[in-house]
């Protein structure tokens, strides 16, 4: 049975991070919580190599094979020619072999500067963001968070996790990592009873950024959870007086 309001809830992970850092890329804070299961415990890599997809094309992606074997296959699922698919990418120069194979696939290709987990949000809500799927190399923290909000949400993400030297890789092994595992959703986030929170610090294509206006400040949040499948839009509108009695407003915060 699924906690009810007022009762306690076991927490067996959080992770709040800030996605996104440079002035082209939305910033949001984005918290994940999965009760009474863990997370994949990640301190030593700092990236994976992952493809990640929508609810129809589960179950068809292996990281293991080609770029244009997995397109294919996600084509095949979403019934679409594989010219039609568009794929997001990370715009790094560990990225460009990646790159060049889905243009020579001929997939659409849409480049990111940063937000891995939005990026991962859009590619498996196809419908609303027109995103087939995600490819490439991106951040190892922010793959374990895209994981638990992709699951909640249906669909389905491969991981592997990539070395930029020895010493990640020894770190790696001392903390019980396998390097050359394919990790797949549930090796990520084992978790059943998933909550996954984004709120948007400045305006992007997944969220508007927080506003302030003379009576209120505006936020705009997203919700989602895996026990109800349901994902929420929150507008938010805050009384100013509030904030400021709080000393919550940006001139009353002290910059560390």
């Amino acid at each position: 049975m699924p906690p009810r309001i007022g009762e306690n809830f076991s927490v067996g992970g959080m992770i709040s991070i800030f996605n996104g850092n440079n002035g082209a890329a939305q910033r949001r804070v984005l918290v994940t919580q999965v009760g009474r299961e863990l997370l994949l415990g990640l301190r030593g890599p700092n990236y994976q190599n992952f493809v990640r997809t929508l609810e129809r094309a589960r179950g068809v992606i292996d990281l293991e094979m080609p770029v244009e074997w997995n397109l294919k296959r996600i084509a095949k699922a979403e019934g679409l020619p594989v010219q039609e698919l568009t794929v997001v990418v990370l715009d790094r120069e560990r990225n460009n072999e990646v790159i060049a194979q889905i243009r020579d696939v001929g997939a659409r290709i849409k480049l990111i500067s940063a937000g891995d987990v939005a990026a991962a949000l859009e590619a498996a809500l196809e419908t609303r963001y027109g995103i087939h799927c995600m490819m490439g190399s991106g951040g190892a923290t922010e793959g374990v968070l895209a994981a638990c909000a992709i699951k909640t949400i249906g669909g389905d993400m491969q991981a592997k996790l990539h070395f930029r030297d020895d010493k990640e890789r020894e770190m790696a092994v001392k903390e019980g990592q396998k390097p050359n595992k394919v990790l797949c959703l549930d090796d990520l986030c084992s978790g059943n009873d998933i909550f996954f929170a984004a709120t948007g610090i400045t305006s992007g294509e997944l969220l508007k950024g927080v506003r302030y206006e003379d009576v209120y400040a505006f936020t705009q949040s997203m919700v989602l959870r895996s026990a109800s499948g349901t994902m929420r839009i929150v507008d938010a509108y805050h009384p100013i007086d509030n904030l400021r009695a709080k000393g919550l407003l940006p001139e009353q915060v002290a910059v560390r």
